[in-house]
Parts: structure tokens; sequence; C-alpha cells
């Protein structure tokens, strides 16, 4: 019966995790406009945000290429990518999004080589803007 039991729960606690993955993305998409309105207001940066369900870029003004984007992959992950002006180059990871209370959950942010570390969503921001500019 304890099997039964835990099954239960995982397949409960997953669908709790499915529906705090787009809300994090949301979170974490309000803590980088934010982000992006106090670098367009103290540099006069020219950036902004645009988006969708389940993506959300930073651009400069009238330019296509991505300097931020985040993205859901899957049911407890978002997908990053975002430019290292410093190495002219494009870095990518993966944020695990992890259940926890209430409806936003815990983003769990890559610092290799150690282990992912949890942050809030505005230094999850802060680590995705900071190596752009």
């Amino acid at each position: 019966m304890a099997n039964l039991d835990q099954a239960g729960n995982g397949h409960a606690q997953q669908e709790g995790l499915t529906a705090q993955v787009p809300t994090a993305l949301n979170y974490l998409c309000e803590a980088i406009q934010a982000a992006v309105a106090d670098l367009n207001t103290r540099f006069n940066a020219g950036l902004e945000v645009r988006q969708t369900q389940t993506t959300c870029e930073v651009h400069e003004v009238g330019k296509t290429s991505t300097l931020v984007g985040v993205d859901l992959t899957n049911q407890s992950d978002i997908q990053y990518s975002h430019f290292i002006k410093r190495d002219n180059e494009i870095q990518s990871g993966t944020m695990h999004v992890c259940a926890g209370e209430g409806r936003e959950g815990r983003i769990m942010f890559p610092d290799l080589p150690r282990s992912p570390l949890q942050v809030s969503y505005q230094e999850a921001s802060r680590r995705l803007l900071s190596p752009t500019f």
C-alpha cells in the first residue's frame, strides 16, 4: 500500500510542479522586465523585452538578435541563453524549477563547477543580464 501512496503523491507533486513552471517563467520575466527598465533608466541602454506564453527575450530596440532569452523546455526546466559581450559568444544552460510553497516554485540556477544554487527571480535575472552588459 505504501508504494501506491508514494506513486499517488509523486503524481500530485508533479502536477503541482507542472502548474508552477509557467508561473515561475512569468515571475522570472517580470524580474527581467524590471531589471531591463532599471538598465534603460540608469544607462539609457535601449533595451526591450518581448514575451509570449512560453518565452521571454531581451533585444536592443529595433534589432532582431536576442541578447537574453528564456523559454519553457519541459515540465520542470527553463532553458536560457545569453550573449556574453566580453567574449562575443552565446552561453546557454538550464534552470530547474523545484516545487515550493505557493504557486511560484523555486529556481535552481547552474553555478558550475559547483552544485546549482537556489536563487530569487531577481537574482536569476541579474545573473542572466550581467554578462551581457
